[in-house]
């Protein structure tokens, strides 16, 4: 099977093989907040109370677990579209804690970006400059645009905002 790869600076997208998932389908809003999320916080698992106060945090339905539940069905079906693996594995839900299955082979741009930021940290000169400039093509635009004034997102696209300056100076 294809790595599977996830791009979070300038559009959010998940891709295998030929198959893309991403925004540009009329799909709720929530859902693409869940599954974002869920990948930017990819390295734990997140808790049932967790997801539901990022996901209503007004209280805006009866049984937020309930909810929450279809939701994650939903995602798994999006994930579904990208053929090979399931989304039932890509997404793991149990013990009232959802995960990204972290044993899947990703390549996640926002890893790729810092990898070559460290990388070229430890280099002088041409080398230097050669990692820079990939890693300043790596940055397609800001993380998560259409989230990104999200207060989980904020300090994270500001992060990876002023990575992306200072290596470009």
């Amino acid at each position: 099977m294809d790595a599977i790869k996830i791009n979070m600076l300038g559009e959010f997208s998940i891709s295998c093989g030929s198959k893309t998932v991403d925004g540009s389908l009329s799909r709720s809003k929530k859902l693409w907040t869940l599954l974002e999320y869920l990948v930017a916080f990819r390295d734990r698992e997140v808790s049932q109370n967790e997801l539901i106060e990022l996901l209503w945090p007004e209280d805006e339905t009866e049984n937020p677990a309930n909810t929450l539940k279809t939701l994650i069905y939903r995602v798994r079906s999006v994930l579904d579209e990208l053929g090979g693996m399931g989304g039932k594995e890509m997404l793991i839900y149990r013990r009232g804690a959802c995960s990204w299955n972290r044993e899947l082979e990703m390549e996640v741009d926002t890893d790729i970006f810092e990898d070559l930021l460290k990388r070229a940290e430890k280099q002088e000169g041409d080398a230097r400059l050669r990692l820079l400039m990939e890693a300043l093509e790596v940055y397609k635009g800001d993380f998560l645009p259409k989230t990104g004034l999200e207060p989980w997102a904020v300090p994270l696209s500001t992060y990876y905002h002023s990575q992306y300056l200072k290596a470009s100076y």
